[in-house]
């Protein structure tokens, strides 16, 4: 997340303690790939934004 614009954005992380470990489907911007992910529960601040350090369990090609 960007800080500087935090009036105007909704800041959500994945929670890292899902009894049920659930993957999130996470799609990079201008890309076809969908990627499922678990969040590692790290989190960080670096140059006026906000981090949430992810794994990924798997990707798939998500083109139609």
């Amino acid at each position: 997340y960007d800080l500087g614009f935090e009036q105007a954005a909704a800041r959500w992380f994945p929670p890292a303690d899902d009894p049920y470990k659930r993957p999130w489907a996470v799609q990079i911007q201008n890309e076809t790939r969908l990627y499922l992910v678990h969040t590692t529960g790290f989190q960080f601040t670096y140059n006026n934004r906000e981090f949430c350090v992810l794994q990924v369990e798997k990707s798939v090609n998500a083109e139609i």
